[in-house]
């Protein structure tokens, strides 16, 4: 009798084992069906504990934990592994044709960020381009952009390097347009200049002329431009100062080495001179006056820039 009872309790527990069995294995099958994945997973592990030997709850398991993979890997942005899993995964014979769809959802997923992959190194090339051009502007507002779009970390190495150089280039332009703008200075004061001293040589001139035209009407004696000549001297030697001073020495140098043939050439000239009458030293003191009038013109015109 004894034994009797004892199979029964054994046909009882296999039976309600059984039963607990097919009720988790269905409702987890239910929620597979339904996208429920996480559920069924659970669910399917319940029917593990009632029944630890079921190959078909155990393929379940093995499928969801395959899609539970993908996700992971498309997670971390491995688009190249989840794409071999999910494939993989495709070609289980135990998928279900929702999962099935779910799963090729996932693929086109993986191919369309793959796409925008490589879409953002072709404007990283690009950024980079204009940064080397000096199209910083552009160059930062398109890498700002990018990065806000960029998903994964896989290319911040390459972003923080395009963040240096635009900051280097940046820092190159506004020296570029530093330089660029004491160039401009440089020349419209050289520009004053010149005109500073043409006007100043022309005021002497004009106002010599007026006096010769008012005392003489204009046929002056011998000597009349020669008392000038002190003016004219004190003008050459503060052109020639300020062209020691603006010019390159390499210019400067040839100047220099010009003005020494001049200065010799003047002296000589005069010293040809017949100085025998007062009206001849006169004469001399024109001469004088006259070339170093021609010289100073001839440097404000021909060196001052």
């Amino acid at each position: 009798m004894k034994r009797i009872f004892l199979l029964l309790a054994i046909i009882s527990v296999l039976t309600g084992c059984s039963s607990a069995y097919k009720q988790s294995f269905e409702e987890a099958e239910a929620a597979l069906e339904s996208g429920e994945y996480e559920n069924a997973l659970k669910l399917y592990n319940t029917a593990l504990e009632e029944k630890p030997d079921s190959s078909e709850a155990k393929d379940r398991v093995v499928l969801l934990h395959e899609y539970e993979e993908v996700k992971e890997k498309i997670e971390l942005f491995n688009w190249t592994e989840a794409a071999d899993l999910a494939n993989t995964l495709l070609k289980n014979e135990d998928i279900v044709p929702s999962l099935q769809n779910e799963v090729k959802t996932l693929l086109v997923t993986i191919e369309e960020e793959k796409e925008k992959e490589k879409q953002n190194a072709n404007d990283l090339k690009v950024i980079e381009k204009l940064i080397s051009s000096d199209g910083v502007e552009e160059a930062a507002s398109k890498l700002s952009e990018l990065k806000s779009n960029i998903k994964s970390d896989a290319l911040n190495s390459e972003i923080d390097n395009l963040y240096i150089e635009l900051g280097a280039a940046k820092k190159r332009i506004a020296e570029k347009e530093r330089l660029e703008k004491e160039a401009k200075q440089r020349t419209a004061e050289e520009k004053n200049l010149k005109n500073k001293y043409i006007q100043q040589a022309q005021e002497l001139e004009h106002r010599i002329a007026k006096e010769a035209s008012d005392l003489y009407a204009n046929n002056p004696p011998p000597g009349f431009f020669g008392q000038y000549y002190n003016e004219w001297d004190d003008l050459l030697n503060e052109v020639w100062g300020v062209l020691k001073n603006t010019v390159s020495k390499e210019e400067f140098k040839e100047i220099k080495a010009d003005q020494i043939w001049w200065v010799n050439n003047k002296e000589k000239g005069f010293a040809e001179l017949p100085d025998e009458t007062a009206s001849a030293r006169a004469a001399g003191m024109d001469y004088l006056a006259n070339l170093t009038e021609d010289r100073t013109f001839y440097l404000i015109g021909n060196h001052i820039k």
